[in-house]
Formats: structure tokens, sequence, C-alpha cells
């Protein structure tokens, strides 16, 4: 991974994924940069601690950095705008 984007939009939470290998929550979520329907999906990295802070973040607006990991697109960073 070489290049991370830093990102302001709202985040929606649309499901949990499975476990990491080492056992560590994974979540699938929507980042809604305006009102129109432009945005991304993404997931929490696997082995990360954004996977148990991020569901304090559903429905706000927040600041993250994106970068991809295994060809998707994953949250590095993320706190509130």
């Amino acid at each position: 991974m070489k290049h991370l984007n830093t990102y302001t939009g709202t985040l929606h939470i649309t499901g949990r994924e499975n476990n990491s290998v080492m056992g560590n929550p994974r979540y699938r979520a929507f980042l809604k940069l305006t009102d129109e329907d432009d945005g991304f999906e993404v997931l929490t990295k696997p082995n990360c601690m954004i996977g148990y802070k991020i569901t304090n973040y559903d429905g706000k607006r927040v600041t993250v950095q994106l970068g991809t990991y295994h060809k998707r697109l994953n949250i590095y960073s993320i706190k509130e705008a």
C-alpha cells in the first residue's frame, strides 16, 4: 500500500464481516461524501483497533484515511470531523 487519501463524509455501517484469523471484528461501511449518491464502500482492516471503535461513528460526520489492502478499500484512520 503506497497511497492514502483523506476524505470527509458521513459513515454508515452496512454490516459485519467475518472475524479476522486472530478473532478481531471487521465491518463493512459506506462513506457518503455528499447528499447525492457518491461515496465509497469501505472495510476495516484485519487485526486493527478501528474494528472495535467504528460503531461509535455510525451516522456521524467523520474524516477518514483510505487505502487499498489486497485490492479492497480499507480504513486506516478515523476521527470525527
